[in-house]
């Protein structure tokens, strides 16, 4: 049985999807309550689900990963997949010292004399409110980025620093 870290309904209301911290992403229709279907499984656990469907007939789903990516699929309506439209490592590894407000970023490995980082897990997401090319991711790195994925690959378009804890929510 896997950890179940996210759950939101779909645009519908037909479905919910799981995402748990083994880093599988299930959808598990109302009608067909024997089983959930598996969309995608991934090396990291999914830490937020937000959904956005603005556009009619185009739903999308974002989902923010414990390896700092983020993930955005296009919903097929009755289907129990999704396509990726695609995955991006969104916060970077921070190589700052050791820090007590940067939650698993303050665990470092030695290995060969070398500190080596991760990426910082994104804990939430959230769409813009007027278009579906426009999203906010927040870290554990203290930072918020918004990014225009209007292009192949998401635009890092504002970096909002300042922050002295992890970002943790964001609406």
């Amino acid at each position: 049985m896997e950890c179940v870290r996210a759950v939101i309904f779909d645009s519908k209301d037909k479905s919910i999807i799981i995402g748990t911290l083994g880093g599988k992403l299930l959808r598990w229709f109302f009608q067909d309550s024997l089983e959930a279907h598996t969309i995608a499984h991934f090396d990291h656990g999914i830490i937020h689900l937000e959904y956005n469907n603005m556009k009619e007939g185009n739903n999308f789903l974002l989902a923010g990963l414990g390896s700092g990516m983020f993930i955005a699929f296009k919903e097929i309506e009755y289907e129990p997949t999704m396509h990726i439209m695609f995955a991006y490592h969104g916060h970077l590894p921070n190589y700052i010292p050791n820090n007590i407000h940067f939650g698993s970023l303050r665990i470092f490995f030695l290995k060969k004399s070398n500190w080596v980082d991760k990426f910082a897990e994104i804990w939430s997401t959230c769409w813009s409110p007027t278009s579906n090319d426009l999203v906010v991711t927040a870290s554990e790195d203290q930072t918020c980025i918004v990014w225009d994925l209007a292009q192949k690959n998401p635009k890092l378009l504002h970096k909002l620093t300042g922050h002295t804890k992890a970002v943790t929510s964001i609406d």
